[in-house]
């Protein structure tokens, strides 16, 4: 059998996502890395009237109702559900239904399994400022979540013997365009054209159910490393992120100037033009090989700002967790990866642009 890939659509090279059928209904999703289960949209709740009924966002086109259901529709097991998403700041609430999905570009797969249809999202800003309207998660649930509905999609589609091979690639392009040239995700396999040279291979960390890597120092040419022990691959992440005293140093040493404890590092014209020459950046997974971005990755006209910023981002930590890095958007443009399940490992190579 073919590996199954689904061609990527960028959004100003901030977020990408596929279609997929759901039941009878086509959606846009973001196959995300850093989150778990499949969250379709229905219609998204925004108040309740003052005669107990519910309010609906206006202007939302594409959610998943009675017309999607297909012959194999179940409402089973319909426990209520959430998850809180980037670092607690967006939570999502849903029931869990079971339909047939498909996906693959020319060569397609359908199989019957559970996901949830979301239809509360908080704050409902996110929501509205989405480029997409679902996320497929495909890192496993937290240990003790048991509910098939929360299993990755690779881990059913393997199950079910729809894989020729126990891994999936990702491979994003530069893309201002908004069409399906954004690159592709492949489950069960690679395309050997994508990328450069050959992978090389970190193994997660162990008894994780994400997918993080170890890591040994970050640096700025020319500076002393900063030490972190752990990262994290994530797909649904626009930037880069990183406790705030390294995230501040690297901000600081790429530019050159003081920068701001906290939020974005907005770049000047000067800087820009500066920055086309400016310094990589190395991330070392263990003390024998590192890999590096250079400007133009992390140099990224940021939608949010409405300018041009430096990809690297603090990330809040509570006191007593472990603090690690996110490689997001920014690094997977510059590195096809493989997410190999059954060895239990990442593999990184340079990607054709």
């Amino acid at each position: 059998m073919p590996p199954i890939t689904i061609f990527l659509r960028s959004h100003s090279n901030q977020a990408y996502s596929g279609l997929m059928e759901f039941g009878g209904g086509l959606f846009d999703v973001s196959f995300n890395t850093g989150m778990h289960g499949i969250w379709v949209p229905g219609r998204i709740r925004i108040g309740i009237t003052p005669r107990g009924r519910f309010r609906y966002l206006a202007d939302q086109t594409n959610f998943y109702d009675e017309s999607d259901e297909s012959d194999t529709y179940d409402e089973a097991p319909g426990t209520e559900t959430s998850i809180r998403w980037r670092s607690g700041d967006v939570t999502i609430y849903g029931s869990r239904r079971t339909d047939e999905m498909t996906l693959g570009s020319g060569y397609t797969v359908t199989f019957c399994r559970g996901f949830v249809i979301y239809d509360i999202v908080d704050p409902v800003q996110f929501y509205m400022g989405t480029m997409y309207d679902g996320f497929v998660g495909l890192r496993s649930p937290p240990p003790g979540n048991t509910d098939p509905s929360d299993l990755p999609i690779w881990r059913t589609m393997m199950s079910r013997g729809l894989l020729p091979s126990s891994q999936f690639s990702l491979y994003l392009r530069y893309n201002d365009s908004d069409d399906t040239n954004g690159g592709s995700i492949t489950f069960g396999g690679v395309d050997r054209d994508n990328y450069i040279g050959h992978h090389q291979y970190f193994d997660l960390v162990q008894n994780s159910y994400e997918w993080k890597i170890h890591m040994y120092s970050v640096a700025v040419a020319g500076h002393l490393p900063q030490y972190c022990q752990k990262v994290l691959i994530d797909s649904g992440s626009k930037y880069i992120y990183g406790p705030p005293h390294i995230i501040h140093a690297i901000n600081r040493q790429i530019c050159g100037r003081q920068v701001p404890l906290h939020g974005p590092t907005v770049l000047t014209d000067g800087e820009r033009e500066t920055l086309s020459q400016g310094p990589d950046v190395t991330f070392n997974f263990n003390e024998d090989c590192g890999l590096t971005i250079g400007p133009a990755d992390y140099v990224i006209f940021d939608e949010d700002e409405q300018d041009y910023t430096t990809a690297f981002r603090h990330l809040v930590f509570q006191p007593g967790e472990e603090t690690y890095f996110v490689l997001g958007i920014p690094w997977l443009l510059r590195y096809h990866t493989i997410f190999d399940f059954r060895e239990r490992r990442i593999g990184f190579a340079r990607s054709v642009q």
